[in-house]
């Protein structure tokens, strides 16, 4: 089974139960925080995933390092050990917040432009946005990229609308070289 498979599926066990305890932000605020120093400690990441480390040294760290931790992240931690699938922790971060957002009927959307856009210029993506996903929660973050030369592109879930003028460039060169 591939990591992204085996890592939605743990995921969404530590999900439900965060959800079923009450303690579904603690336990993605300590994810992220795990994942974070993961990012900045090399050496904790090495240790994580070593092999030459024994399994019963790697529980005693997370029991000392992530004392703080939610009781459900630190029996997560242990399973990935036990199990030997350090590697799921990498994705779990991003995982849950899909899994939360889902959960939560939030859609993530990026709208990228090449010049920065006023309030007033957004309002129509907004409205183009809620009418495409109806109920729910929109959260738009917005990206500036020169390269575009004019138009934008839109990027939420598994959707892209790109109507820049790079990308139109870039399909008459197509078409011109066939």
């Amino acid at each position: 089974m591939s990591t992204a498979k085996v890592s939605q599926r743990y995921a969404e066990a530590l999900y439900e139960a965060a959800k079923d305890t009450g303690n579904v932000v603690e336990v993605l605020d300590a994810i992220d925080s795990i994942d974070e120093v993961m990012e900045k400690a090399p050496e904790l990441h090495r240790f994580w995933v070593g092999p030459q480390y024994p399994i019963e040294q790697k529980i005693a760290v997370v029991d000392e390092a992530f004392a703080g931790a939610p009781e459900l992240v630190r029996n997560m931690l242990k399973f990935l050990l036990e199990k030997n699938r350090e590697d799921v922790l990498f994705d779990l971060s991003q995982v849950l917040h899909e899994i939360d957002d889902t959960d939560r009927n939030i859609i993530r959307a990026v709208l990228t432009t090449a010049v920065k856009l006023e309030e007033n210029e957004v309002e129509p993506f907004l409205k183009i946005l809620s009418n495409y996903i109806g109920a729910g929660t929109l959260d738009l973050r917005r990206k500036v990229n020169p390269s575009l030369i004019s138009g934008f592109t839109l990027r939420f879930g598994d959707t892209v609308i790109d109507a820049s003028v790079a990308r139109s460039i870039e399909e008459i060169r197509r078409e011109a070289s066939a």
